[in-house]
């Protein structure tokens, strides 16, 4: 079976394009019509794209809805909190809220088997 590629993501800057690979994407938050982009470890770009088109375009099981604002990277989770307010704490200190209704998604993401993930 065919190994699936990474998405690349085309960030604009001045002069044109620059393409990041998806997983330097450590996590996405809705920003009005934009959504900022966190990469690893460059830090943050903006872009167009709603969340929704961004979680399409990121088709891949390291990436999950969980919360209306925010698509993280599994990968760069360093702490999952339930008792202070459903928090996820990144690698790079960030906390970021995750809904109730996502606890047992991202659970059972931790519970896979490695090369699951």
């Amino acid at each position: 079976m065919p190994e699936k590629r990474k998405a690349r993501i085309a960030l604009t800057n001045g002069n044109g394009y620059v393409f990041k690979s998806s997983s330097d994407l450590m996590y996405c938050v809705a920003d009005g019509s934009y959504c900022r982009l966190y990469f690893h470890p460059e830090g943050k770009h903006y872009v167009t794209k709603s969340l929704g088109q961004l979680e399409q375009l990121l088709d891949d099981p390291n990436f999950i809805r969980v919360h209306k604002s925010h698509l993280i990277n599994m990968q760069f989770v360093q702490e999952v909190n339930n008792h202070t307010g459903h928090q996820i704490v990144m690698k790079n200190g960030e906390e970021l809220a995750y809904s109730r209704n996502k606890k047992q998604e991202i659970l059972e993401y931790f519970l896979r088997k490695p090369e699951q993930q």
